[in-house]
């Protein structure tokens, strides 16, 4: 099971159990809530689960919003990962949109039109599942999909 999060203000959430996606857009605590919730399921069903949360950096540029959602998030998953003992992968949004853009998420059935915060959660999914199960993606997306840089 794979749980992609793109945080913020409005999280954008994606589920990935069974080979059915899930995406919807929550406020942060509910996504932490929802992350606990699956993490201390995952403990008891011994399914395995895997966060993956797009990387926030503050830089110095003043044009950005300084985000503190994000970061926040991030950290709550981060406790998360590390009390229920679920792998946590936090993930650079060009990498992940890289391996999971709109042409693949589209073969996977997994875009929605005019929403970034679900694409981008949906793409953290996407680029956990080439990471890890690299086939298996492949077998997801198809055969005109090989040419995608999967992640090493």
């Amino acid at each position: 099971m794979v749980l992609g999060v793109d945080p913020g203000l409005h999280c954008g959430m994606a589920e990935l159990r069974d080979g059915k996606i899930r995406t919807w857009e929550t406020a942060p605590l509910d996504a932490a809530s929802h992350a606990s919730y699956l993490a201390r399921r995952s403990r008891t069903t011994k399914v395995p689960l895997i966060i993956a949360v797009e990387r926030f950096t503050i830089t110095g540029n003043r044009r950005r919003t300084a985000q503190p959602d994000a970061l926040e998030v991030i950290g709550m998953l981060r406790f998360i990962a590390h009390t229920y003992t679920v792998q946590l992968y936090i993930t650079g949004a060009s990498d992940a949109q890289r391996v999971g853009n709109s042409n693949v998420l589209r073969a996977l059935g997994w875009w929605t039109p005019g929403v970034d915060h679900l694409n981008q959660a949906a793409a953290q999914v996407a680029y956990t599942l080439a990471r890890v199960a690299p086939k298996a993606f492949l077998d997801l997306v198809g055969p005109g999909m090989i040419s995608i840089d999967l992640p090493q």
